[in-house]
């Protein structure tokens, strides 16, 4: 896992924090979120370049999406369908 402290390829600690698009934002939607309205399950997504190998890693809040997982399975557990 990327530490965002050291770059796991080259063990650099020259890192750069940012994003990435057009409009400086990227996000992550979950296939199993789609039936969500008004983005309610886009989830941010930050970018690390390492300054000295090139390696760029993404990383994303998951803490939201493990949130909206157990709603789900709750839904499904009482055999409804969250539409």
């Amino acid at each position: 896992m990327w530490s965002e402290t050291v770059c796991p390829s080259c063990g650099s600690f020259n890192l750069e924090p940012g994003t990435l698009g057009p409009d400086d934002r990227l996000y992550f939607r979950s296939e199993h979120t789609r039936f969500l309205r008004l983005g309610a399950a886009d989830i941010d997504v930050t970018a690390t370049l390492c300054l000295d190998c090139g390696r760029l890693a993404l990383t994303a809040e998951t803490s939201e999406v493990k949130a909206l997982a157990h709603a789900i399975a709750q839904f499904a557990r009482r055999g409804l369908t969250p539409n």
